[in-house]
């Protein structure tokens, strides 16, 4: 038996106890220490946002990292950033500017439609088990978003978004929107469609995201940067390099 199979039954058994009782805040802590023990030094602080334009996110990521809380902050290799779609061919941004910038009622836009296949596939969508219960509270909450988006805009330090119970990590993330960032330094939405569709709409262009996990290639190029403290390659105005540049 190899050590990572002894190894991994522990784990499984420690780490439920180990999130749920240390606070978030020094899980990111530990992560990073050892992090820096692996050779990283430019890290960032996994809690604060980066500003970022809406046009420097045309893809949304299909590797999920799920619970972000377990993820946010760490260094992974692999080819999830290679599976991803585009952003505004998904459901949900067409179905949220059919309704919201062209007038469409609910029940005409892509959203809803893509929601009750689901329901009718497989029994559930969203946590939802019907059309009409969907259409009564998934939607109520999307129009109470875009309300409060319109209202107070999109900031680092929000109180005022809407709390999602499918989100939990919004208690931690308020403005709700999370990426990735893969080898080539391209940024993926990992979550936060709806907010980022809306803004959109409302012609908001600069917003503060949380980046969850670096790709190990993109994360040696924020190392080369920072060693050498003055940058004059192509990624110079990238927004993940302006905290070491």
């Amino acid at each position: 038996m190899s050590i990572v199979d002894r190894v991994l039954p522990i784990y499984q058994k420690i780490y439920p106890i180990y999130s749920r009782f240390v606070p978030l805040k020094l899980q990111i802590l530990i992560r990073q220490r050892i992090q820096y023990f692996n050779g990283y030094q430019a890290l960032p602080n996994a809690l604060e946002p980066i500003e970022i334009s809406l046009d420097e996110i045309n893809h949304r990521s299909q590797s999920r990292f799920i619970p972000e809380r377990q993820y946010i902050g760490k260094i992974i290799p692999g080819n999830w950033d290679k599976q991803k779609e585009c952003l505004h061919e998904t459901a949900t941004y067409q179905g949220l500017y059919e309704h919201f910038f062209e007038g469409k009622p609910w029940r005409e836009t892509e959203y809803y439609q893509h929601a009750k296949n689901n329901i009718e596939i497989s029994g559930e969508f969203y946590g939802y088990t019907s059309p009409r219960e969907f259409l009564r509270y998934r939607c109520k909450y999307v129009d109470e978003l875009y309300e409060s988006i319109q209202e107070n805009t999109l900031k680092k330090n929000s109180r005022e978004m809407p709390y999602d119970k499918n989100r939990p990590w919004s208690h931690y993330d308020p403005t709700g929107i999370s990426v990735l960032i893969g080898r080539n330094g391209d940024i993926l939405l990992h979550d936060g469609t709806h907010r980022l569709a809306i803004a959109d709409i409302l012609g908001i262009n600069e917003l503060p995201v949380h980046v969850l996990v670096r790709h190990t290639k993109w994360q040696q190029i924020r190392e080369k940067v920072f060693q050498k403290k003055e940058y004059e390659g192509e990624h110079t105005s990238h927004p993940d390099l302006q905290d070491i540049l």
